[in-house]
């Protein structure tokens, strides 16, 4: 008996850790797929923030930011 109460803390643990690992893994999944196709999060080009936006989305921002000379020349 004193053999299979000094396995069950480590089997805990086993099953602790492969739960938090899968957690990890089911999450970074889900951020991946709702963000696939679009511009990172926290993204600035030339002090425009793009992040979140589609790829076209950006473009269009950049475009109109840099054209009515909304940056600040420091």
């Amino acid at each position: 008996m004193a053999e299979k109460s000094g396995k069950r803390p480590a089997i805990v643990a086993l099953v602790v850790i492969i739960a938090v690992v899968l957690i990890g893994v089911v999450l970074y999944a889900v951020d991946w797929f709702t963000s696939s196709g679009k511009v990172a999060r926290n993204v600035t080009v030339a002090a425009v923030d793009i992040g979140g936006l589609t790829p076209d989305a950006a473009q269009q921002r950049l475009v109109s930011e840099l054209a009515h000379g909304q940056l600040n020349h420091s």
